[in-house]
């Protein structure tokens, strides 16, 4: 799976489980219980978080992929956006970066 393009996200910080009950109330259904492993990489000086860029290595599903993000292409908010490219990596070479 290759993607490249614009991520939007919509994010917020939540006081307590009852107001993420509230949220999740007006989710649509079927929800699943999703599984992942997310690794960040940076240099040793941490020059990406710097620049404000994510290097991301997911696993989810026995499936790898390695994420690029640019910097936030607004001023900070609930809503951002982000250039991004992601790539599959086979799992030999995801066990060598994790």
């Amino acid at each position: 799976m290759a993607g490249d393009g614009i991520e939007r996200e919509f994010k917020l910080m939540l006081r307590d489980a009852a107001e993420r009950a509230r949220i999740e109330a007006l989710l649509p259904r079927p929800r699943r219980l999703l599984r992942q492993r997310n690794i960040f990489l940076d240099t040793e000086d941490g020059r990406l978080a710097a620049a404000r860029l994510t290097l991301r290595l997911r696993e989810e599903n026995a499936a790898w992929l390695l994420t690029a993000k640019g910097p936030p292409l607004a001023a900070p908010g609930a809503l951002s956006a982000r250039e991004e490219a992601e790539r599959a990596v086979v799992p030999a070479l995801a066990a060598h970066l994790a």
